[in-house]
């Protein structure tokens, strides 16, 4: 949805919801899951960092130390708010600050709003021939352990 607010300043509002389902024992195929974080999900987070983990030895030795695997989830939430306003009008130049929360859910997960991951940050879009090229800096609300305080993402597309 996208709302003019006053003079520049546009209002854009995103909300994807998402679930797969399989009919096989094994359920959904890594491939076919959802993997949420990164600039065309939620912002502020390394791509397709969120969501389901599982713990996975790094070699087939029974001793082997083990990792932490992102198998990503059979339902997904997110949603994004922008405001987007001119900087250099005659350049299509835009800035844009905005907040994104969401996450990825495992099969006995239901959709939750308060295991959601939420971020804020700011961008500045310019748009070409070529499409729209994004460079955005999103900073989570609280990151977690291993995760950066700040990800800087580039693109070059439409957000949403």
């Amino acid at each position: 949805m996208y709302y003019p607010v006053f003079g520049p300043f546009v209002l854009k509002m995103n909300a994807e919801i998402g679930m797969i389902t399989s009919s096989l024992a094994s359920g959904v195929p890594i491939f076919e899951r959802f993997f949420i974080g990164g600039i065309n999900t939620v912002r502020g987070f390394r791509p397709y960092s969120l969501g389901p983990r599982i713990q996975v030895p790094v070699s087939p030795d029974p001793g082997a130390q083990l990792f932490s695997f992102r198998k990503g989830g059979d339902k997904s939430l997110f949603f994004n708010w922008e405001l987007e306003f001119d900087l250099l009008k005659a350049m299509m130049i835009k800035g844009v600050f905005f907040i994104d929360a969401g996450n990825a859910y495992d099969d006995d997960e239901n959709y939750s709003l308060t295991n959601m991951r939420a971020a804020w940050g700011f961008g500045i879009r310019w748009y070409t021939f070529l499409g729209i090229l994004r460079f955005e800096w999103g900073i989570p609300f609280s990151p977690q352990a291993g995760e950066q305080p700040i990800v800087f993402e580039f693109n070059i597309g439409n957000s949403f």
